[in-house]
């Protein structure tokens, strides 16, 4: 019975193994094969493997993976040093670039809206009285809880968007409705820049409004915003361009002087409409060059890449703003 039961066996494993030779278990372990197979050795592992269709390998040696080579400096860090500013550089002139090609995107509407402004700049009423109502109340309350520059920014071109494109009502001229929208445009800036939103109730400041409104008037307020400005509200504001215009920190001394001048800017909506963002920005910073010769260590040691990044932006065009502040 053992005899037959060892000859089942055997054909078993035969079968299972497809008339490969049976497996051997040795104490010793065997040798891997050489680095470097020769041509004969490759004929004659392909003849073996198309012998059988079904083959199995118990042990299969992997080349090393792919190393990429090492990049030797050589000890030139300045060379390296050049070639990182140069990347550096290439990379804000495109960046200045894209903006500079999207922020028509996101301005108001130039022709209609300048003029309700021009024509009702000298009275108590009107489009211009109610832009002016709004900036003012969103400049106070980014004071007042140290919000951040590009949200006042952003609010600021939310409420021109919303107004270009509903300046031929008549109800700009009732005070409660125009502290609705502004409340509606600083609190969508503040979810998109703000890191800690503060909420409706500390955004309605009793010093510059003169109504207060519930949460749900609000969002509904909100909603009708996103609705009119499509939901684009990644706006290209003057504040975009500060940071590739200017090299230090936005806590600098320099990038501070540029944005109270951007800040008093947005006071002029003439100004806003007439020129682009980027425009005024270049504008900004020369004349914080030009008022400040003592303090222009603050600004790139390069002087070339600032000059070539103000060129993207035609410099030739840009106003005197704040030129007199």
């Amino acid at each position: 019975m053992e005899d037959d039961d060892d000859r089942r066996s055997l054909q078993v494993v035969n079968s299972l193994y497809c008339h490969e030779e049976p497996l051997l278990v040795s104490s010793t372990p065997t040798p891997p094969p050489p680095p470097a197979a020769a041509a004969d050795d490759d004929d004659t592992t392909t003849s073996r493997s198309s012998s059988c269709s079904c083959s199995c390998s118990s042990t299969s040696v992997l080349p090393p993976p792919h190393q990429p080579p090492e990049i030797v400096v050589g000890g030139d860090h300045h060379q390296e040093k050049r070639q990182r500013q140069l990347l550096a550089a290439e990379e804000e002139e495109a960046a200045v670039r894209y903006m500079v090609a999207r922020q028509g995107c996101y301005a108001p509407s130039r022709g209609c809206y300048l003029h309700h402004l021009l024509s009702s700049a000298g009275g108590h009423g009107g489009v211009a009285a109610a832009r002016s109502m709004g900036v003012h109340y969103i400049i106070y309350v980014i004071n007042k809880l140290g919000l951040a520059a590009s949200t006042a920014f952003n609010a600021v071109n939310y409420l021109d968007r919303f107004l270009s494109i509903n300046c031929h009502l008549q109800r700009w001229d009732e005070s409660w409705m125009v502290e609705l929208v502004s409340v509606a445009c600083l609190s969508v800036a503040c979810k998109l820049d703000e890191v800690n939103i503060p909420s409706l109730h500390h955004l309605q400041m009793e010093e510059v409004l003169g109504h207060s409104f519930r949460s749900a008037t609000v969002r509904d307020m909100e909603l009708t915003l996103l609705k009119a400005l499509q939901w684009r509200l990644a706006c290209v504001t003057p504040f975009s361009f500060l940071h590739y215009l200017i090299i230090p920190p936005p806590s600098s001394a320099s990038a501070a002087r540029c944005t109270r001048l951007l800040l008093r800017s947005l006071a002029e909506p003439s100004l806003l409409l007439r020129f682009d963002p980027s425009v005024i920005a270049a504008s900004a910073i020369r004349c914080c060059v030009g008022l400040h010769h003592h303090h222009q260590q603050d600004y790139s040691s390069s002087s070339d890449a600032i000059s070539r990044l103000l060129l993207l932006i035609r410099p030739a065009d840009c106003p005197t703003v704040g030129k007199h502040a």
